[in-house]
C-alpha cells in the first residue's frame, strides 16, 4: 500500500496595526495572540519533532512582534495595562470595562473565577460602561488589568513558568508589582517566539514559508480585471491605478524580510487568502518561490470539474486533490498544491465541539480512509488553515487536541507528516493545471475584497493616492518622507482593510479599521507635505447586516435535536453570535452560539445551539419565534424548550407538518409549502428567545439573515455563479 504525505499548513496573520511610521498600534492582536497562539504552536511542534509541519509567517506580522519584543511598540490598551490603576481616569476605567473582556467567556474567562465574576459585574446584556464604573473598586480595575492579559498567555506556561503559575494561584487582588512582573513576563515570551520558529527550522522538523509583505491580494494588484472571470457581472472601481510593480515589491520584500529573519530565502508562498491568477506565479518564481498553495476550489475551476464526497466526507475524485501539480501560469513553471477544505474546516470550526483523543482519532481515521481509496498509489494531502483563530474555542487552546492529533500522526503507519518542500521531493508533480483559475480560498473568487461598493470606493481612494505617489516620485526623487510614504502605500494594499468593507463581513470594529485604512492613505499626503483631500477623512464603511454565511448546498438533517454529524449541515447558511462583536470580541455571555439554517428543495430547515446551561439560566417557559419580515410578515413559535414533544406554530396555528426536536440543540423543519414561500422568493428572518413572555436575546442583535427560495437547479446555480 502507498503512503500518504501529509502536509499540515499553519498561517500565521495580523493586519498591521501600527497607525504609522512610529505611531502607535491601534489594537492588541499581536500582542495577545503572540503569547498564546504563536508562542503555543511553536512550543506544540517542538514537543513533536516527529511530526514536521508548515508555518506560514506573514512579515508584517513579524516585524511588528519585533516591535513588542524590543519594548518599542506603543499600543493603547497596553499602556493602560501598566498604568497604576489608581491613577486611572474616568474615561479609562470605561474604556477597561469596555474593552478588557475580549476573550471567549466558556475557555478562556470562565476557567478563572476572578475574571468571571469581574464579568458577571460588568452586565454586559444590560448596562452601560458608564453605569455600573462607579461599583468597580480600584481593586477590581487592577485585577481586571491583571487577568485581561494574564487569561491569554498559552495555558502551559500558566501552569509550568513560576511567575505565571503563582499569579494564577494568587487569583485575586494582586499589587502593581504583580502586575509589573506579568509584564515583563509577556515580553520575554513575545522576544522568544521568532527564534522558536527559526530553532523548529534549524532542527529540520519544520518548514517557514512566506507571504506577500502586508498580506494584499495579489491577483488584485496585478490585473482587477481578474476578478471578473468569476463574477462576470461584477462593477470594477471606477478609479484604477497599475499596482503590477507593487505586487513586485511586496512578494520580493517578503523574501528578504524571511531571509534576514530566518537565515534562508523561503521556498514556499501561501499567496495572500490563497489569491491566485495566471499573473501570480511568475512574480513568485522571480523571488525564487517554488511553490504556491491553495484550495481545492481553484483546483475545481481549473479543470472544470466537480469534486464529490459521500456521507462520511470522503472524496470520489481522490486523485484529482491528492496529488502536487506543475503550473506555467504566466511562463513560470511552478508547483503548487491544493487543500481538502473539508479537513481543514473540521480543525478550523467542528473538532473543538469533541473530546480530543475522539476529534484526533476522527481525523486520522479519515487520513487512513483516503490511504485505503488510493489503493497502493502514493498520495500527498494538505491541510491548510489559520494558525491562531480555532484555538480560544478549544480547551486549553488546543493544546490537549493537537497533542494527541501529532501524536497519532507520528505514530501512524503509512502517514507520513511531512513539511510541503518534503513532501514534494517524495511525490513531485507529475500533472500540468492546464489553466490557473484567478480565486481565492474564499467561494473562489475575490468577491470579498471587490464585490461591494465600500470595496470599491477603497481601492478608488488607493488609487488616486498611488497616482500622486508615483506622480511625486517621477518628479521629485530626492523628496523627504517618499520611502515612508511608499510604505504606507504597501500597508493600505492589505487584504484586511478590504475583508471588513461590505455586507458580507462585519463587526464593532468596522469603523476602526476603515479609520486606520483611511489613515495610512492620509499619511502619504502628510509625508510628503500635501494637504490630505478631504474625501480621507469621510467614512468608507455604512452601517449594513451583520456577519453570516450563506447557504451554499442543499441539506436534509434528521431533525432529532442532535445536531447530527459535520455533513448534516455543511451546506447550510452561518450565523455565529460572536460576530456581532467582531472577530476579537467573544466575552460578552450570551445564550444562543449559533444559528444553522439551510434548506432542500421543499424544506426550510433551522438549527439553534444554545450555551450548556440553556434552561437553568431561564427564569420561565422558554420559546423560539422566527420571524419572518419576506416575503411576508410570519411567526413560527417552537416551544416549550425543554418538555418534548416540541410544538411548532404558524401564526399562531398548530402546523403539524413542521417538525421540532431538542437535545443538544433545536432543531426545526419547516415546508415552504407550509410558510407560503415560493422559488426565488427572498427570505429575510431574525430569531428570538422568549422566556415567560419576556424578551430574552434577538439574533442578529439588528438587522436580520436572509436567504432566497430555491429552486431544484440550486446546487447546479451555485456551482456555475
Amino acid at each position: 500500500m502507498g503512503d500518504l504525505y501529509f502536509c499540515l499548513l499553519w498561517h500565521h496573520h495580523q493586519p498591521c496595526y501600527r497607525e504609522g511610521p512610529e505611531g502607535p498600534y491601534a489594537m492588541p492582536w499581536v500582542r495577545l495572540h503572540g503569547i498564546k497562539d504563536y508562542y503555543g504552536m511553536a512550543w506544540l511542534a517542538r514537543q513533536h519533532p516527529e511530526v514536521h509541519l508548515t508555518f506560514n509567517l506573514v512579515p508584517s506580522l513579524i516585524a511588528q512582534l519585533d516591535d513588542y519584543a524590543s519594548g518599542t511598540a506603543e499600543e493603547g490598551a497596553l499602556r493602560l495595562t501598566a498604568k497604576p490603576a489608581a491613577d486611572l481616569t474616568p474615561s479609562e476605567v470605561q474604556f477597561l470595562l469596555n474593552e478588557f473582556f475580549h476573550a471567549n467567556r466558556d475557555t478562556m474567562i470562565r476557567p478563572h473565577p476572578r475574571y468571571f465574576e469581574l464579568l458577571m459585574k460588568r452586565r454586559f446584556a444590560t448596562k452601560m460602561a458608564s453605569q455600573v464604573a462607579a461599583e468597580f473598586s480600584q481593586r477590581d480595575l487592577l485585577d481586571l488589568q491583571v487577568w485581561a492579559t494574564l487569561a491569554w498567555f498559552f495555558p502551559r506556561l500558566l501552569r509550568d513558568d513560576p511567575v505565571l503559575r503563582a499569579l494564577v494561584a494568587k487569583g485575586r487582588y494582586f499589587t502593581e508589582d504583580d502586575k509589573a512582573a506579568m509584564l515583563a513576563k509577556q515580553r520575554e515570551v513575545l522576544a522568544a517566539i521568532v527564534p522558536m520558529y527559526r530553532a523548529l527550522q534549524d532542527r529540520g522538523s519544520a518548514e517557514l514559508t512566506v507571504s506577500p509583505f502586508y498580506h494584499p491580494i495579489l491577483p488584485l494588484l496585478c490585473r482587477m480585471e481578474s476578478a471578473r472571470e468569476a463574477l462576470p457581472k461584477l462593477t470594477l472601481p471606477r478609479r484604477m491605478a497599475d499596482f503590477t510593480e507593487d505586487a513586485r515589491v511586496q512578494v520580493k520584500r517578503a523574501v528578504e524580510a524571511h531571509r534576514a529573519h530566518f537565515g534562508g530565502a523561503p521556498r514556499g508562498m501561501w499567496p495572500s487568502e490563497g489569491a491566485v491568477s495566471p499573473e501570480v506565479p511568475p512574480l513568485a518564481r522571480e523571488a525564487g518561490i517554488q511553490w504556491l498553495a491553495t484550495d481545492e476550489g481553484i483546483l475545481c475551476r481549473s479543470l472544470g470539474c466537480a469534486l464529490h464526497r459521500d456521507s462520511s466526507g470522503l472524496l470520489a475524485e481522490w486523485p484529482q486533490l491528492y496529488q502536487p501539480y506543475r503550473t506555467a501560469a504566466g511562463g513560470a513553471d511552478i508547483a503548487i498544491i491544493f487543500r481538502d477544505r473539508v479537513l481543514s474546516d473540521l480543525i478550523g470550526f467542528q473538532y473543538y465541539h469533541r473530546p480530543p483523543q475522539e476529534a484526533a482519532r476522527d481525523f486520522v481515521g479519515r487520513l487512513l480512509a483516503i490511504r485505503r481509496a488510493a489503493d497502493g498509489k502514493d498520495t500527498l494531502v494538505a491541510v491548510i488553515l489559520d494558525g491562531e483563530n480555532a484555538w480560544e474555542y478549544y480547551r486549553n487552546s488546543g493544546e490537549d487536541f493537537l497533542h494527541e492529533l501529532y501524536s497519532l500522526l507520528g505514530g501512524t503507519p503509512g502517514i507520513r507528516p511531512l513539511t510541503v518542500s518534503e513532501a514534494l521531493e517524495a511525490l513531485p508533480p507529475r500533472a500540468t493545471l492546464p489553466r490557473l483559475f484567478p480565486g481565492s480560498w474564499i467561494n473562489s473568487d475575490f468577491g470579498v475584497w471587490i464585490g461591494h461598493a465600500e470595496d470599491r470606493r477603497a481601492w478608488e481612494l488607493l488609487a488616486a493616492a498611488r497616482d500622486f505617489l508615483a506622480a511625486r516620485s517621477a518628479a521629485a526623487p530626492d523628496t523627504p518622507g517618499l520611502a515612508a510614504a511608499w510604505e504606507e502605500l504597501y500597508v493600505a494594499e492589505g487584504s484586511d482593510w478590504f475583508w471588513w468593507y461590505g455586507d458580507d463581513r462585519s463587526s464593532l470594529q468596522d469603523a476602526e479599521f476603515d479609520r486606520l485604512f483611511r489613515q495610512h492613505l492620509a499619511n502619504i499626503y502628510r509625508l510628503l507635505g500635501e494637504r490630505v483631500p478631504d474625501e480621507l477623512a469621510e467614512p468608507i464603511s455604512q452601517p449594513h447586516a451583520l456577519l453570516f454565511r450563506q447557504p451554499t448546498a442543499f441539506i436534509r438533517p434528521a431533525v432529532d435535536g442532535s445536531g447530527g454529524g459535520f455533513f448534516d449541515w455543511a451546506g447550510a447558511g452561518l450565523y455565529t453570535r460572536t460576530h456581532d462583536f467582531g472577530v476579537m470580541q467573544k466575552g460578552t455571555p450570551d445564550v444562543i452560539q449559533r444559528i444553522h439554517f439551510g434548506f432542500d428543495e421543499r424544506e426550510f430547515y433551522l438549527r439553534l445551539d444554545f450555551v450548556a446551561d440553556l434552561l437553568q439560566n431561564l427564569h420561565g417557559p422558554a420559546r423560539v419565534l422566527l420571524c419572518f419580515s419576506e416575503p411576508r410578515d410570519l411567526n413560527v413559535e417552537v416551544g416549550v424548550l425543554g418538555s418534548p414533544p416540541l410544538r411548532v406554530r404558524l401564526d399562531g396555528h398548530d402546523a403539524p407538518e413542521c417538525r421540532a426536536a431538542q437535545r443538544e440543540v433545536l432543531e426545526v423543519a419547516c415546508p415552504f409549502d407550509a410558510l407560503g414561500f415560493r422559488p426565488r422568493e427572498p427570505v429575510r428572518f431574525h430569531v428570538r428567545l422568549m422566556s415567560d413572555g419576556v424578551l430574552v436575546e434577538r439574533a442578529p442583535r439588528a438587522g436580520v439573515l436572509a436567504f432566497e427560495v430555491p429552486t431544484p437547479d440550486f446546487e447546479r446555480e451555485m456551482w456555475q455563479a
